[in-house]
């Protein structure tokens, strides 16, 4: 398990701070792992993501959602 993922799971909830609709510091005191995003994204039992939205890149896996914004390019479209 990567460290960010471990690092995460020891963050209460209300230890998350929001501002404007969006976390205001990283939970796990970096930056993120794309590998490992990717792996919970499209992983039924962890995120299930893909259930509600679409991305290209994983346009092998079955059953993507059209509910949900697509993520293509989401690191693009928003700031960390």
């Amino acid at each position: 398990m990567p460290a960010s993922m471990a690092m995460s799971a020891d963050v209460a909830p209300d230890a998350v701070k929001f501002e404007d609709g969006s976390v205001v510091a990283s939970l796990t005191g970096g930056g993120g792992d794309p590998v490992a995003g990717a792996a919970v994204f499209k992983d039924r039992s962890l995120g299930n993501c893909l259930a509600c939205h679409a991305n290209v890149d994983m346009e092998k896996e079955l059953f993507h959602g059209n509910v949900g914004p697509s993520m293509d390019g989401v690191a693009d479209r928003w700031k960390p």
